[in-house]
């Protein structure tokens, strides 16, 4: 997929869906996007922030809401169950 290529996903992560609702993307990713969260720690802002940046971008929407295997993803620092606004990297 562009995302994995572009290097925004890890190698081996696979978009099971994806849809745009009005100004919001939704996305499902498979377990492996999980791990990788798990794994980035004090990155998991910048990790799911290039994703998000570039989702927001190219579709020209507002929010991303993603979910792993189609659940709402919690890592030891945050429960993803609310949209993801555009994250300033700066």
């Amino acid at each position: 997929s562009m995302l994995i290529k572009s290097g925004v996903l890890p190698e081996g992560v696979e978009v099971n869906s994806f849809e745009i609702d009005g100004n919001t993307a939704k996305i499902d990713l498979s377990e492996e996007f999980g791990v990788a969260l798990n794994e980035a720690r004090t990155f998991e802002a910048i990790f799911l922030g290039s994703l998000a940046n570039t989702i927001i971008d190219y579709y020209g929407v507002e929010y991303l809401i993603f979910t792993v295997e189609g659940e709402i993803f919690e890592t030891g620092l945050n429960v993803y169950d609310s949209p993801v606004e555009f994250f300033p990297m700066s």
